[in-house]
């Protein structure tokens, strides 16, 4: 992952020639597709050998292809779960 204008930018690889067998993916026709598949972002504090996640964000990501275009995405549906608070202490 990289920083860009305080955003995060994640590459997925999808292996188009084993996706289909996965159970993140769903035939919605004869012509199309969905991959849904939850992300997660960690934020990390790092000190010395120890790194520690002290922050997260996960989303849901659906991905529709079309199958006729050589396996080319049609759209992406990105659902965020709701925040919920957590307090930690020493």
């Amino acid at each position: 992952s990289a920083l860009s204008n305080n955003e995060y930018e994640v590459g997925v690889d999808i292996v188009k020639d084993t996706i289909s067998g996965s159970s993140f993916y769903s035939s919605l026709n004869d012509t199309a597709a969905s991959i849904s598949f939850c992300l997660r972002v960690d934020y990390e504090l790092v000190a010395g050998n120890d790194q520690e996640s002290v922050n997260f964000h996960e989303t849901v990501v659906t991905v529709t292809v079309d199958l006729t275009a050589d396996f080319r995405l049609s759209a992406i549906d990105i659902t965020r779960e709701g925040a919920a608070n957590a307090t930690e202490t020493a």
